[in-house]
């Protein structure tokens, strides 16, 4: 709840006329065209609120009503649950609309549908629209409760709606947003950071999105390994921070991406049934060569949609009991899975990974390694089924 800043015009003083046209205003003029407005009336014990960001979300007129309760000389505006459901409902439809699943075409996938929480969205907006205030007063002592227009400033309400609707049981308080009589936003920094960080966690797609691929038998769904969607959390804070200052409200909490997530033209194809590698570029075939995976069941190569992360050459490979040099080094995993060359292994591809599989890495005749080294990056997709 926020206490209001009640400030009558100065026509109004002067003349010494009880007026009902109190305005309140803790909103820069130049921004009045994006501000939530509060029409009360504490004589008829109702009200109103109009929200042009939710306006525009929607693209129709929003009126969410409320009513007005009093109580030793303060009043206290409280917007009415079903009628903020009413739009959160219509809110939600469009988010669902807008997150169908995608066709085969898309080459890509999502496991379940998004859509909003809208009890949660009812009671964020419900205790973040609630405001206070006092009566009128002459010779210090409380007149009435006069009719009011108060007007809310938009950094403030853009940004309590974005951690309102993003995260979980966190409310704007938790970042320290207050507001001035000036209109002047304050936030703690520590917390915002903090906030945007957790935030990630939703929009990044790592280990969770499916990814439709072509292979040589057909389309697959391969689920997402270490490559998907991923949130560069020091730009995102950074844009949040900017908009802040300039009050840019309306799209500015969109994150900014490291990685898109989406499925690239340009992939290796690694197919441990048929112990076979293949290079895709621009969707088609162009090199490939047999293969030896790790030995099943006990070191089997993982499957997934990975990235290249480590790409260099004259690599030491190690692990218990063997330390194997390799021209060309291209990982897929922490736990150090990768691609690279196999110069001790004569035979490639076949039921070899069987009895002589590898520790899990994806062994490559030297000439094809060489050669694919060469056509593929550090952050080349590389899917493995």
């Amino acid at each position: 709840m926020r206490n209001t800043v009640l400030m009558i015009s100065g026509l109004a003083l002067v003349c010494g006329i009880a007026t009902y046209g109190l305005h309140v205003a803790n909103c820069n003029a130049d921004y009045h065209t994006v501000c939530t407005t509060y029409h009360v009336n504490p004589k008829t014990a109702d009200g109103f609120i109009t929200d042009p960001y939710v306006e525009r979300l929607l693209g129709e007129p929003v009126k969410v009503l409320g009513a007005v309760t009093t109580s030793e000389g303060n009043y206290t505006f409280t917007p009415d649950e079903e009628s903020v459901r009413e739009f959160a409902n219509k809110l939600n439809d469009q988010v669902e609309a807008d997150y169908e699943q995608p066709t085969l075409s898309n080459n890509q996938v999502t496991e379940s549908p998004m859509g909003i929480n809208v009890d949660k969205l009812v009671k964020d907006y419900v205790g973040l629209n609630t405001i206070s205030g006092q009566a009128y007063k002459h010779n210090g002592k409380a007149k009435g409760f006069p009719e009011l227009e108060y007007v809310k400033d938009p950094k403030a309400t853009e940004l309590a709606k974005y951690i309102g609707w993003h995260y979980g049981d966190i409310t704007a308080d938790a970042i320290s947003v207050s507001l001035n009589a000036l209109g002047t936003v304050s936030y703690n920094n520590v917390k915002l950071h903090e906030l945007v960080n957790t935030d990630s966690t939703s929009y990044n797609t790592v280990g969770k999105q499916m990814y439709v691929v072509q292979t040589t038998t057909g389309m697959k769904q391969v689920k997402s390994a270490t490559y998907g969607a991923r949130v560069d959390e020091e730009a995102t804070y950074d844009k949040v921070i900017t908009a802040l200052v300039s009050a840019n409200s309306v799209d500015v909490f969109e994150p900014i991406y490291t990685c898109s997530g989406n499925m690239p033209s340009d992939y290796v194809l690694v197919d441990k049934t048929n112990q076979h590698v293949t290079l895709y570029e621009h969707n088609t075939p162009t090199i490939s060569a047999d293969c030896v995976t790790g030995r099943v069941p006990d070191r089997e190569t993982p499957s997934g949609v990975f990235y290249i992360s480590e790409w260099c050459t004259n690599k030491i490979l190690r692990g218990r009991g063997y330390a194997s040099h390799v021209d060309y080094w291209m990982r897929l995993t922490n736990s150090g899975v990768g691609l690279h060359d196999a110069k001790w292994r004569s035979h490639f591809g076949g039921t070899i990974y069987e009895r002589s599989g590898s520790h899990g890495c994806v062994n490559l005749p030297h000439a094809f390694a060489k050669e694919l080294f060469s056509r593929v990056s550090y952050g080349t997709v590389v899917v493995v089924v």
